[in-house]
């Protein structure tokens, strides 16, 4: 009976520690989950003129980045010379931690299996040492060499040897680092040329342009971004994920074929224009309520459009991304990414002639994972005895192309306005008549009591003013109604009286 009991016992205590090691293994084995405030961000510059030192600055500001990775120009192969082209020019903001990058043109891409890794690494460095020293004057802190080749996957052994020469070659404490293909993920080869590696950057979007104006394919598929951050995990090299916050627009002939790919041409251009008719709005990864944007435009007639020509019948559709998709990507990134994620790395770095990017608030904004905010700013001042300027602001972060993205309604005593005297940033202005209905009709302005301002684009930091001439003297302040309308089909209706303020500039 005694001998039963103890060996129950024993049992029932090996039964336990058993539970117990396999609840500890469980929980070792666990990913990290990430807080949105603990992640890094920072940003590739690729414009070769370096953005401006207050742009960079505000940049900084906001994100709180502590490095950045600027491309530093092209590596290009001309009758089997490695070459510099296009060069960054500018000057780079002090402080920040800077790794300079190099891509490879289609020449250098073509040549690849033709130029020995040890060549190949030599005439890096002496371009990387060059602009070493250059930056460095202007005391800019250098810290790091990036290579963003597009080696193709049967090639990967051969990048694997030139970056094992130019980390030979590479002082101890420069960061030397990649970026990276989804297509490498599978391949055997990887795991070597990482090896050489501080760390990488693969690239979670822009893996296919569609060729067909029936392939509704992101730039950023939150599906995608999901499946190569988890292999980018079970590789095991410390890694920043690589997000975008860019949009394109794609030209398309009349039998939906691939025309030309286009990175600077913005969505508003083609929503402003009447040769244009807008034929379909969706989101291009349907499976996530929150993926990009894609609009279809289709030419009611020959038009040239930033300096593209488009003929009657073909397509230009423009792949937009959204607060929501990069949202969702970095919530996503985070969950999945564990202990080797060092940050998020958006491509790419604001400017402010940049129309195709999200803003830097937008961006920040997303990846903190701060709540939507459609912050409308509308004021008014006196210019004159009879003439006012009435201003709106996008203070908050969400941005929107949609028709009639901002609609601001200002009530006046009736047939107080006379005309506008000029404008900026508004797409149109009416003057109404309220009804008993509700909605205003349109009147002239000897009769109306309302004035209708409106915006089909309507970006975060954007700014739009009127001037009119109007009898307002005894106003001193505005009843004003603000619609907003974005491409997540959120709407806002907002009220306030703004007050007209005197002008003191002595006009």
């Amino acid at each position: 009976m005694f001998r039963k009991s103890r060996s129950i016992t024993i049992c029932m205590m090996t039964a336990f520690l058993l539970v117990a090691l396999a609840i500890i293994l469980s929980a070792g084995s666990e990913q990290k989950k990430w807080n949105s405030a603990e992640v890094p961000i920072t940003f590739w510059a690729w414009k070769t003129q370096i953005p401006s030192e207050k742009e960079l600055r505000e940049t900084i500001e906001q994100s709180r980045a502590s490095m950045l990775f600027l491309r530093a120009g092209q590596l290009d192969l001309e009758n089997g010379e490695v070459k510099r082209i296009r060069p960054a020019v500018g000057k780079l903001a002090d402080g920040v931690a800077v790794h300079l990058v190099y891509n490879g043109t289609r020449p250098l891409l073509r040549g690849l299996e033709t130029i020995e890794p040890a060549r190949l690494a030599v005439e890096i460095l002496k371009i990387y040492t060059s602009d070493f020293d250059r930056f460095s004057a202007d005391e800019a802190r250098i810290t790091g060499l990036q290579l963003d080749i597009d080696y193709p996957t049967r090639l990967l052994s051969h990048y694997a040897a030139t970056a094992r020469e130019i980390r030979r070659r590479l002082p101890s404490e420069t960061k030397l680092s990649i970026t990276g293909l989804p297509t490498w993920m599978d391949s055997g080869d990887l795991g070597p040329l990482l090896e050489t590696l501080d760390f990488w950057i693969p690239q979670l979007y822009g893996g296919e342009i569609p060729t067909h104006l029936s392939q509704p394919i992101p730039i950023s598929s939150l599906g995608e971004v999901k499946r190569y951050v988890i292999k980018a995990r079970k590789l095991g090299k410390p890694f920043f994920a690589g997000l975008a916050a860019y949009g394109y627009a794609i030209h398309y002939d009349r039998r939906g074929d691939l025309v030309e790919v286009r990175g600077d041409i913005y969505h508003a251009s083609a929503v402003n224009n009447r040769s244009f008719e807008l034929i379909s709005l969706d989101r291009t990864d349907r499976k996530y309520a929150a993926g990009d944007v894609r609009h279809v435009f289709r030419a009611k007639r020959d038009e040239v459009l930033e300096g593209l020509l488009i003929a009657a019948g073909e397509s230009l559709v423009f792949d937009s991304p959204t607060p929501d998709s990069l949202r969702e990507a970095g919530r996503i990134v985070r969950e999945h990414a564990g202990e080797q994620l060092l940050g998020l790395c958006v491509f790419r770095l604001p400017t402010i002639e940049d129309t195709t990017n999200l803003r830097t608030q937008e961006i920040v904004d997303a990846l903190r994972d701060s709540p939507f905010s459609a912050a409308i700013e509308v004021s008014a001042r006196k210019t004159g005895e009879r003439s006012f300027t009435i201003t709106a602001a996008n203070t908050g972060n969400a941005s929107s192309f949609t028709s009639e993205a901002l609609v601001v309604d200002i009530a006046v005593p009736p047939g107080s306005v006379r005309g506008f005297l000029a404008h900026r940033g508004f797409t149109g202005f009416e003057t109404l008549c309220s009804t008993v209905s509700g909605s205003p009709r349109k009147c002239s302005g000897a009769r109306a009591d309302v004035i209708r301002l409106t915006n089909n684009a309507w970006r975060v930091g954007d700014e739009a003013s009127i001037n009119l001439s109007a009898n307002l003297a005894q106003r001193s302040e505005l009843p004003v109604t603000i619609f907003t309308s974005y491409e997540n089909g959120r709407r806002e209706r907002t009220f306030k009286k703004v007050v007209i303020e005197e002008n003191n500039n002595g006009d």
